[in-house]
């Protein structure tokens, strides 16, 4: 046990890589160098640093680490055997002081953790018995899982878990190369306490029916107000849309408004149905007279996402309730809300209550964007009993131990979902001043991206963007000069928004006929 923990140990840090005879006298001469102390009146920190390659000019610290003892006495060096095996070079310990702040929602100075990696190691299991790969933690990851346990009370991330979430956050996704704006991803994962509960249930994942399945579906049905028998859980959102398809569009047409999301209209046309795409509005909003009108017999499914996607616009509330209203008296209706956590605006409520009157409505949720869990495939389904009796037998696959675990964490913290919102409000308002100060036309987003008039093909603006180290969202015909860019930390909206007059300067402003 001892021998494969100091293999995991020294793995993590790259201690196993063979060594020079130089490189070895130097690591010779760390271990035997004096200890150097200082003292300071303020929370003191250890950063394990990284010594990078050249043209690297900063050090990247990959986490904290709690020095000091109560004295504010702060040992730093890498110096006697435990020491070197947390710091094997190249690793060094940087340590820092600073000055308490006073309790912030989102600045709340970081409370270090006291766990050792070793501790850690041992008390999650992972290397029990030899099981884990020597090489399967990497160093960014040690540090985010120790903080957890400290910063998740009572199933909530609290503020300080959030800011030091936030910075390991930010290095990793600095250090995985271009910064992903593309697909509306949350830029900061998965809840800690998600973590934690999947750490917590980590042995089911060898089991047949595991529990978490059902705990979700009635943690979740709580937490929408509805009975445990108007929920279903399913592998994320296309196997969702793809078995309302199934259920309710093989003998009829479908209605949908163009473009938006395209899951259900692209599977619907696979199966040889009939397809009415209804352009947007001149707004870019739904234009639901038109689709009133197109609403005929012949049409069994009718579907809007609201927002919307790509355009990140709410449909007017009275307006559309109107609609649906009316358009489930003759289809099955199917509202998207996906982005139901994201909207700021107030006139903005859900359609859920219309599931509770008993109307041909489903709604379709989605774990993957405020609970950051876009790969862990897992999606919820609110309709009325004999609709969730219909889809079930059309499933043809659940969602993994893992999702269900942590969306079922993360449904519970509403902490956590309420930082991610505040920080995706700052980075969307960052990025609409940018775009009013260019000039250009965008939509009113209450989502996690933004769609703008670039005046230039998207393509174009995807090449000159990634080239900064951005990965922007792609065309949506017909609108292949507006753009659609996620939203990532208010950092990486600073510098995206900074980056932008650049490249779209000189493109036209005027809009094309198709987009008018």
């Amino acid at each position: 046990m001892n021998t494969m923990l100091g293999r995991v140990i020294g793995a993590v840090g790259g201690a196993e890589a063979p060594r020079s005879p130089e490189v070895q006298a130097v690591a010779t001469a760390r271990r035997s160098a004096p200890v150097r102390t200082t003292r300071c009146r303020a929370q003191c920190e250890c950063i394990p640093t990284l010594r990078l390659p050249k043209g690297d000019a900063q050090p990247r610290p990959t986490g904290l680490r709690s020095c000091g003892n109560g004295r504010n006495v702060v040992q730093y060096g890498v110096v006697g055997s435990a020491r070197l095996r947390l710091c094997p070079a190249p690793w060094s310990l940087r340590c820092v002081c600073r000055t308490p702040q006073p309790e912030n929602l989102l600045m709340t100075p970081f409370t270090p953790s006291p766990l050792s990696r070793r501790q850690w190691l041992k008390s999650s299991g992972l290397v029990a018995g030899g099981a884990m790969a020597a090489g399967s933690l990497t160093p960014s990851l040690l540090p985010a899982l120790e903080s957890d346990a400290l910063h998740v009370v009572d199933g909530q991330t609290t503020a300080a878990g959030f800011a030091a979430h936030e910075q390991m956050v930010a290095i990793a996704r600095r250090a995985e190369g271009p910064i992903r704006l593309a697909s509306n991803e949350n830029p900061y994962g998965m809840a800690p306490s998600a973590r934690k509960a999947i750490e917590a249930g980590w042995k089911q994942h060898s089991w047949y029916s595991a529990p978490s399945l059902p705990n979700l579906k009635q943690i979740y049905a709580d937490s929408v107000g509805v009975p445990a028998d108007h929920i279903m859980i399913v592998a994320g959102s296309s196997e969702l849309l793809s078995i309302v398809c199934l259920a309710y569009g093989m003998k009829g047409d479908v209605l949908t408004p163009w473009p938006t999301y395209e899951g259900l209209p692209r599977y619907a046309e696979s199966l040889g149905i009939r397809v009415h795409k209804v352009p947007l509005a001149a707004d870019l909003t739904h234009d639901l007279d038109t689709m009133d009108r197109r609403l005929t017999q012949a049409v069994d499914l009718t579907f809007v996402c609201n927002p919307n996607n790509p355009t990140g616009n709410l449909t007017n509330n009275a307006t559309l309730r109107t609609f649906v209203s009316n358009a489930s008296r003759r289809s099955m209706v199917l509202v998207d809300e996906a982005y139901h956590d994201f909207v700021s605006d107030p006139s903005y409520s859900s359609l859920v209550d219309m599931v509770k009157k008993g109307e041909n409505v489903i709604i379709s949720r989605t774990a993957s964007k405020i609970h950051g869990l876009a790969g862990l495939r897992t999606a919820f389904v609110i309709a009325r009993p004999d609709i969730i009796a219909r889809l079930q037998p059309l499933s043809t696959s659940a969602p993994g131990v893992f999702g269900a675990l942590g969306a079922a964490a993360s449904v519970q913290d509403t902490a956590f979902q309420a930082m991610v919102k505040q920080r995706n409000l700052e980075g969307r308002e960052i990025m609409k001043t940018a775009i009013a100060k260019m000039g250009r036309k965008m939509t009113e987003s209450q989502t996690n991206f933004v769609f703008f008039h670039a005046g230039m093909p998207v393509e174009q603006v995807q090449k000159a963007m990634l080239a900064k180290g951005f990965m922007i969202g792609r065309a949506f015909p017909p609108y292949t000069d507006w753009v659609r860019i996620s939203i990532g930390t208010p950092d990486e909206m600073r510098a995206v928004a900074a980056a932008l007059p650049e490249v779209i300067s000189g493109a036209p402003k005027s809009l094309g006929s198709s987009e008018r």
